[in-house]
């Protein structure tokens, strides 16, 4: 089994805490290093509460798992840095 890495921030509200996706960076090589550039905070939507919060880029961490969702779509705000991905 493949795993993959994906950027995340984890849901601020108190009864839901799930990790959101932001970006999907592929399949897990240990060699690689990925820096994230984002704007200093984003609004985002869990999908599981559908409350919206807003994050500062050092709450954006990474996270294993296995493939995205097919609807996944990534944040507009938050890519790898430039020479990145």
């Amino acid at each position: 089994m493949t795993d993959y890495v994906y950027w995340v921030v984890d849901c601020k509200t108190p009864t839901c805490g799930s990790p959101i996706l932001l970006y999907f960076l592929g399949a897990l090589d240990p060699s690689v290093t990925h820096v994230v550039q984002s704007p200093d905070t984003i609004e985002v939507k869990c999908i599981s509460c559908r409350q919206t919060h807003t994050y500062r880029r050092d709450e954006i961490h990474t996270k294993i798992g296995s493939l995205p969702p097919a609807d996944f779509a990534p944040h507009p705000q938050v890519h790898p840095a430039p020479g990145q991905g």
